[in-house]
């Protein structure tokens, strides 16, 4: 949800809001990945299992604020607010049992991913046209 509140918030020239000073730390996982560890776990006989879906890599919230001003060639203002209760600082997936159990392995990077983000925003919400 953070990468289409950034999208949206550069090309409606308005602030992404930011709980925390940004230096917090999550583990984001394109769509086209989580899918497909579904359809994954649904075709293996797992009994009970808990298994982590992620890209297996943990940035910034800022790094991600800065890949997409270089995406869309705009600023982006970033307005910090207080970290709400009980966040954690960093989420990060750890693949090894999707990988062991599954098969499965991320394909998208995140620069791909905001860049395949943006490309749909701009195909699907033309009023929201990045600058």
């Amino acid at each position: 949800m953070f990468i289409q509140r950034l999208l949206t918030a550069a090309a409606t020239d308005r602030p992404i809001q930011i709980y925390g000073d940004g230096t917090q730390r999550r583990d984001f996982t394109y769509v086209d990945d989580a899918v497909a560890a579904t359809i994954a776990a649904a075709t293996v006989p797992l009994s009970n299992s808990v298994l982590n879906v992620g890209s297996g890599r943990s940035v910034r919230l800022t790094e991600v604020v800065d890949q997409a001003r270089r995406l869309v060639d705009h600023p982006i203002v970033m307005e910090t607010l207080p970290a709400a209760n009980g966040d954690v600082h960093a989420t990060w997936a750890n693949l090894s049992a999707a990988r062991r159990m599954l098969n499965w392995a991320p394909t998208m990077n995140l620069s791909e991913g905001v860049a395949a983000q943006l490309a749909w925003l701009q195909t699907h919400k033309p009023a929201l046209q990045v600058m």
